[in-house]
């Protein structure tokens, strides 16, 4: 007899503890649902005028000097001086993946400089407003432009150029199927990056 009041008591015990759990798990997670559903709520409830709404533009990281670059806090002397040289080596900036590139930018301080900057198109790019994606026009990009483009080699990039002089410019991103080099898995890759 005893042992069953004893089991009962237990389970009894148990059974208290994971309600008091759950009812705090519930209580968190609907309060954290309604933190950051927060701004739905403030919208539905608060007409706004567009107009009113200024919309700042990013600085061109192309032309953001030494000075720049060590003001904004997590960017340090070494970082600021290691993306100089970066540039002056490489050229000017033509994606802000290539920061990845310098050994001095972990992901931290990659995601502080892209909420602080942009790098501004150039004429070998093209911009697909429906997406935002941007586009390396195969008949004004150079060797570099187009090995910015993941899965394009300097052979094959050469190759795209030699055949475009030889032939004159591209009329259609599927002519590249033309270029020696180009597989047709490699062009399924690269050709949505593509434009004429």
């Amino acid at each position: 007899m005893k042992g069953k009041v004893r089991n009962a008591i237990i389970i009894a015990a148990g059974v208290l503890i994971l309600t008091v759990m759950l009812t705090v798990v519930l209580y968190y997670y609907n309060d954290k649902v309604m933190r950051d559903n927060a701004w739905v709520f403030s919208v539905n409830e608060t007409s706004y005028d567009e107009s009113s709404y200024s919309y700042e533009q990013k600085p061109d990281l192309n032309s953001a000097d030494l000075e720049t670059l060590m003001q904004i806090k997590g960017v340090g002397r070494k970082t600021a001086h290691d993306i100089i040289n970066y540039r002056e080596k490489h050229g000017k900036f033509t994606s802000m993946s290539q920061l990845k590139e310098i050994n001095s930018v972990d992901d931290e301080v990659y995601m502080i400089l892209c909420s602080r900057f942009t790098v501004a198109s150039s004429g070998y790019y093209t911009k697909n407003e429906s997406y935002g994606i941007r586009k390396v026009n195969l008949n004004k990009a150079t060797v570099d432009e187009l090995m910015s483009v993941e899965g394009i080699t300097e052979e094959i990039a050469k190759n795209i150029i030699l055949r475009r002089k030889d032939h004159g410019d591209y009329t259609s991103v599927r002519e590249l199927l033309d270029t020696e080099g180009i597989t047709i898995t490699l062009y399924s890759k690269i050709s949505d990056k593509l434009t004429v």
